[in-house]
This record gives structure tokens, sequence and C-alpha cells, in this order.
């Protein structure tokens, strides 16, 4: 599709990780290490999503007041 569509500039706006199975329709062809590269490769600009924070174990560096309780890895 990125090469169809002639994109000037691609963006990555994160969540490239975490989601759960039942969502997910390539269970049987999951490989984030493919996934990464395939981004690393195609696009400009890369941003995190919550999923992709919650798996790095970090925390958003803009809180806004929100407070992440004790077990935020555990959830």
């Amino acid at each position: 599709m990125i090469e169809r569509e002639k994109c000037d500039q691609i963006i990555c706006f994160g969540d490239i990780l975490g989601f759960p199975y039942t969502r997910a329709k390539y269970e049987s062809t999951r490989d984030a290490a493919a996934c990464i590269d395939l981004i690393k490769k195609n696009c400009s600009d890369i941003l995190l999503g919550n999923h992709d924070i919650f798996h790095l174990k970090k925390f958003p560096m803009h809180l806004n007041g929100f407070k992440f309780p004790s077990n935020w890895y555990q959830l």
C-alpha cells in the first residue's frame, strides 16, 4: 500500500505493540521485530503510543495530572 499510494511522508502514530489476541487478525504471523523494521524503513517520524509505553515499562513524559497506579504494569 505504501508503494501504491506513493506517499511523500509516512508518520507512525504508535501502538505498534500490545494488542490482545482477540482483536488481532494476524495471530499466526505476529512479529514485533518485523513490524519495527518496517516502520524504521518507511516512517520519517515515529511516536510512541500508550501500548508501546506500557511494553517499554515507561511513564509518559507529560502526565497532565494523571497519577499512574503502583501496579500499572500488571493491569
